[in-house]
């Protein structure tokens, strides 16, 4: 089914709410590969395999966002990550080995 244009300016606003892109999405899937580029691409200091994560991550967080199933899963997975991630980082720093 072909999406009608507007026939009058008034109608503009309903039809670029309808085909706008989800830029949220668009920015984190651009860092994500731009990681990625990181990782694969080659450089005179080495491999920086390091990049995969922040890549694997932002893609993930990329495609969540851009999912129309996952809408109301951001308000309960972003705070729950938060919290398990500074229970991580507290427990990393009292209790890490020297």
């Amino acid at each position: 089914s072909m999406m009608k244009l507007p026939r009058r300016a008034c109608d503009c606003k309903s039809w670029l709410r309808a085909v706008s892109l989800n830029t949220d999405s668009l920015f984190f899937v651009g860092l994500g590969l731009t990681f990625l580029l990181v990782a694969l691409l080659p450089n005179p200091t080495g491999k920086m395999e390091w990049a995969y994560i922040p890549a694997g991550v932002l893609v993930v967080m990329g495609a969540l966002l851009g999912s129309q199933s996952t809408v109301g899963l951001a308000d309960y997975v972003w705070p729950a990550a938060l919290i398990i991630t500074g229970i991580l980082v507290l427990w990393g720093f009292f209790f890490k080995k020297d």
